[in-house]
């Protein structure tokens, strides 16, 4: 396994996978990839509610929706 550097895998990575087909469906599919790994918080739910992401939805979605535009990769 990898060094970790702030708590981070440098050379493994726990889950991958690799996204094609349709314009839709090159957004949705990771859009749910990145939804499924981020940490969930209760942000003061009760603790049978579904966890809030960390980082909120809007964020990635910009993210994705820019990424081609940029370079990203």
């Amino acid at each position: 396994m990898g060094k970790l550097r702030n708590g981070i895998h440098v050379s493994e990575y726990p889950d991958t996978e690799d996204f094609s087909g349709p314009l839709q469906r090159i957004f949705a599919d990771p859009m749910a990839f990145i939804m499924r790994n981020l940490h969930k918080i209760q942000a003061g739910r009760g603790v049978n509610a579904p966890g809030k992401p960390e980082i909120p939805e809007a964020v990635s979605e910009e993210l994705l929706e820019n990424a081609p535009c940029t370079g990203i990769t």
